[in-house]
Formats: C-alpha cells, structure tokens, sequence
C-alpha cells in the first residue's frame, strides 16, 4: 500500500434510511486506501452491524440523534469509529462469549463484528457510546507482534470493554 495515515468522518441523524449514505463512505474510504475485497466486504458488514445498534438502541427516535463515523488508515490497518449520542448499554448484558440463537431476530451485532475485525472496543462515554473496531489489512503477517491472531476465534468480552482474545 505505501500509503500515510489518512481520517475522515461523516456524521449522519440516526435514521435507519442514513445507514446507506455511511455504508458508501466507508466504502469510498476503503477502496481510496486500496483495501482487498475481503477487508471492503468484512468491514462493511461490522460497520453497518455498529450503525445498526446505534440507530436502534441509542434511545432516540429516528432523526432525533447523531452518529458520526469516524474512518481511520494508518500503514497496515484501517480503524473505524462509530459514536452515538444514546444512553449507553449495560455492557455485562451484551457478553459475545458465544454464538447468537440463529433463529432470533437480533442480538448478532457485537458478535458479527468481533468475528469480521480483529479488534473492537466498546467504550461508554458522556455523550453516548463509542464503538472502535480495528481492521489489519494485507493479511495477518503485517502486524508485528502477532504471529497468533486468529481471525475465526470469536474471543471473550472483556472488563475493558475490549471484544477479543
């Protein structure tokens, strides 16, 4: 890639009907710093799963609340914030120890994006909550200090707030 560090951020009104104008700009993002279709595709899927949950649980009727999406590349790892101003959630509620019942009609988000990102935090913060996910692009082997990464593993919540291993 041979990029420098690059930041941009949109914010949208937490309406469901938004979700798509942040999907392009992730998307514009990733494809301007060269990202391989598999990190597009994955990181998508977590981005929308985080904006999701923010429309849906920031406790503020659509239209009403903004969440900003802030897109991150330094060398070999795209970052990629997603803030809302909701109340929060309480944390021990949401654990990702395992898989989420297939057949319920939600509770897949934090899993999805700890299966798709090699790192997510969830942080509570006065304003809402900040939810910080972390993508090692160019494959595994880039990332010095890592040889034991394994993307598949779903990992623990932990008292953090951190979702990995």
């Amino acid at each position: 890639m041979g990029r420098t560090e690059k930041m941009i951020s949109l914010a949208i009104t937490n309406d469901p009907a938004r979700a798509a104008d942040a999907r392009r700009f992730v998307r514009g993002f990733l494809m301007d710093i060269e990202a391989s279709d598999d990190d597009v595709f994955e990181a998508l899927v977590a981005v929308e799963e985080a904006i999701s949950n923010a429309v849906r649980h920031s406790g503020r009727p659509p239209g009403d609340g903004i969440i900003e999406i802030r897109c991150k590349y330094l060398p070999a790892e795209f970052v990629v914030q997603v803030v809302d101003d909701g109340p929060g959630f309480d944390y021990e509620q949401a654990r990702v120890e395992q898989a989420p019942d297939p057949l319920a009609p939600g509770g897949r988000g934090l899993f999805l994006m700890n299966k798709l990102m090699d790192r997510v935090v969830v942080e509570p913060s006065r304003s809402g909550t900040v939810v910080t996910m972390t993508r090692y692009l160019n494959g595994r082997d880039d990332v010095p200090g890592d040889d034991n990464h394994d993307r598949t593993y779903g990992g623990n919540w932990s008292s953090g707030r951190e979702l990995s291993e």
